[in-house]
């Protein structure tokens, strides 16, 4: 078939696709390799504005030198090409490189196809519900270019607008993507899923961004009063049963035993090894949590697990470590109960619960040791909660920094303003200077039910601290000493405290606004669950509900290449039944030809070619000799030439309409 050579329209929405491909990528990429395919962009769209054709970087040297600059941006930046960072950066360069060599539709076509590979590799940085729609956009945008790059020549394209071209490739390519969607369905759902990628880029590659926030191993003031403000979602959780209230949700991560004056940190010694041991009141509570994708290497429980998933040990302080090294969602079931007596026969407690520096902050530690003469551990407890309660403390996001020597002392007797950390980290200090072993437990609070779906979405704004202190005979008690300032904040949770002060988002003003975000977050639960969980686990769930129980991968695999072969035929059979191949304008130009020399006693012969025929025409009719010559020739020369023009297809045409010949004479 003849294609229409591409004009300045469908170079510039082949440009747009391509800068719209690579602009999720610039925030990762070094700013050589942004300015290097800015400025090739920028010439390259100006070369077709301005002559509606693509420029060509016509010396050898200049293309070497730009070559050159891109080698040196690698030796400097990405020191190699393997790897996720290094990949992306050198299909990016090489993309925008092919634009300065690009001659005809074939290499325009090319560089589309790259357009495809560099949008799908958006999804080794982001997976979410957004980043697929982007994915799917920029696909159809792709294929009405390459659809506009290669629409059919003919007179009829001539005479259209390129907004009816535009309009036209845009049907083309949306039935094309409408035909992909079943086939891309079916490798979804029985394509065997992998435990492991098939690539085999190195653990980072796949490492969620660094910038994305959540806890640390170390807890500072205002390290968690900074997570309040971030509506990121931490991860949703779904209930077998009732949901319980929010002053029992406590969402356990990390234990920090460890305090250097300031900070509070995980011990960098083990620390002496036994097995937990807990002693659960009350009915259990079976959940399955889906967490955001991300680098932290533990696992988040309800307090306090009692099953784990498969593979899951907690360590002698019930933090349950998982490193994945896909980084994909952890999506598992576990089962808790929020009333139990953990350690509580254990004869002697870690020293690091009694550790703390030995000078500074003497006023607490005088504070302490009065209650440590005057009451049993138990009274201990509620002597500094009494504290908390009776003295003028207050519940806030933004307290004063804390620039003495003395932080505790500050924080408890003069400034007496603080967030979770602040009263998290004083109860502690104060348990262990009065004798009593203490920890500090970061993790989440709270969380808020989507009334549509019934599932708990727990964002960053509900982290939070607490403590546990250990008493002989009950164990490890957890203590949260920020209900003592501001019970509202464990009985309601973050949300209801600061409504004022937390991101608009999070405020819940406006019913539209609430039913919107409940929406939208029923949608990115269902997208989790059923897409980014889809994993080994849950496919032979699905597959052992079309009745395929114990299939392994070898079996899947010929399921489906057998399956995609009777679909594919299906489907071509029903296109090809419905409608044959476009008329190719050539072919039917030739076929008038033959007519109108049979119908003059001429007709052709089979191993006739059209220069030969015209030849032998032109003997016959030697005062048409010269017309005959030309008419054929222009066909060979769009016939077989490398361009075939509409607007010489249509010349061509409007010639044979007016060409003649005398018909032979009855009985010659």
């Amino acid at each position: 078939m003849i294609r229409a050579r591409p004009n300045a329209t469908a170079w510039m929405w082949m440009l747009a696709v391509l800068l719209l491909a690579a602009a999720p990528h610039a925030t990762h990429l070094s700013w050589p390799i942004l300015g290097l395919c800015g400025g090739v962009a920028m010439w390259w769209g100006m070369g077709v504005w301005r002559t509606g054709d693509p420029p060509i970087l016509a010396m050898p040297w200049r293309m070497a030198a730009v070559v050159f600059v891109l080698a040196v941006n690698y030796a400097v930046h990405e020191k190699w090409v393997a790897g996720r960072d290094p990949g992306v950066a050198l299909l990016v360069s090489m993309m925008f490189l092919k634009l300065m060599e690009i001659k005809g539709p074939r290499d325009a076509n090319l560089t589309m196809t790259l357009s495809y590979f560099l949008v799908t590799v958006l999804f080794f940085y982001d997976q979410s519900l957004w980043m697929g729609a982007y994915v799917l956009l920029m696909g159809l945008l792709a294929t009405i270019a390459l659809a506009i790059l290669t629409r059919p020549a003919g007179p009829w394209v001539h005479r259209l607008s390129s907004a009816r071209v535009v309009r036209r490739s845009l049907r083309s390519a949306a039935l094309l993507v409408a035909q992909a969607l079943p086939l891309m369905a079916i490798l979804f759902l029985f394509f065997p899923r992998l435990s492991q990628p098939l690539w085999g880029l190195n653990e980072d590659a796949f490492r969620t961004s660094s910038s994305k926030v959540g806890l640390e191993e170390v807890m500072s003031p205002g390290s968690i009063s900074r997570l309040t403000l971030s509506g990121e979602t931490a991860f949703r959780v779904t209930f077998d049963g009732p949901i319980p209230p929010t002053s029992d949700l406590y969402w356990r991560g990390l234990v920090l035993w460890t305090f250097d004056g300031r900070n509070w940190r995980r011990p960098s010694l083990p620390l002496p090894s036994h097995p937990p041991m807990a002693k659960y009141f009350g009915p259990p509570v079976s959940y399955t949590l889906t967490r955001e994708a991300t680098h932290q290497p533990w696992l988040l429980t309800l307090d306090l697990p009692s099953e784990l998933p498969e593979g899951a040990k907690p360590a002698n302080d019930w933090v349950v470590p998982w490193d994945d090294p896909t980084h994909r969602l952890p999506r598992y079931r576990a089962v808790s109960y929020t009333a139990y007596r953990a350690d509580a026969g254990l004869r002697k407690v870690p020293a690091q619960a009694l550790q703390m520096p030995v000078r500074g902050n003497p006023k607490a530690k005088a504070l302490a040791r009065g209650w440590a003469e005057s009451f049993p551990p138990a009274q201990v407890v509620e002597q500094s909660l009494l504290f908390f309660r009776r003295e003028p403390f207050v519940y806030t996001l933004s307290p004063p920094l804390l620039t003495s020597a003395d932080p505790v002392d500050e924080f408890l007797f003069t400034t007496r303003q603080g967030f979770c950390e602040h009263y998290a980290g004083a109860f502690v200090f104060l348990m262990r200077a009065a004798g009593v072993p203490a920890r500090v437990v970061l993790g989440y609070q709270g969380g808020e039910v989507n009334r549509f779906s019934r599932h708990l979405t727990v964002r960053q704004s509900d982290a939070h601290a607490w403590a546990e202190v250990w008493l002989e005979g009950e164990g490890w008690r957890r203590v949260d000493p920020t209900g003592a300032v501001a019970p509202e904040r464990v009985e309601r949770g973050a949300a209801a405290t600061f409504a004022g002060g937390l991101p608009e988002f999070l405020r819940g003003e406006g019913v539209f606004r609430q039913e919107f975000r409940f929406v939208w977050d029923m949608v990115q639960e269902r997208w989790n669950r059923w897409v980014l969980g889809y994993d080994p686990e849950r496919q032979r769930l699905f597959m052992s509900h079309l009745g395929f129980e114990g299939v392994d991968w070898e079996g899947l695999a010929a399921a489906l290449m057998i399956g995609l072969g009777l679909f594919t035929a299906v489907a071509a059979w029903l296109l090809l039944r419905r409608r044959g191949a476009p008329p190719d304008p050539l072919v039917e130009l030739r076929a008038r030809l033959d007519r109108r020399l049979a119908e003059a006693g001429l007709p052709r012969r089979p191993e006739e070619g059209p220069l030969a025929i015209a030849e032998r025409a032109a003997g016959r009719f030697p005062d048409k000799a010269g017309e005959i010559r030309d008419i054929f020739q222009d066909y060979a020369r769009l016939r077989y030439g490398p361009d075939a023009e509409v607007s010489g297809v249509a010349a061509l045409r409007e010639r044979i309409r007016r060409f003649t010949l005398p018909k032979p004479e009855k009985g010659g």
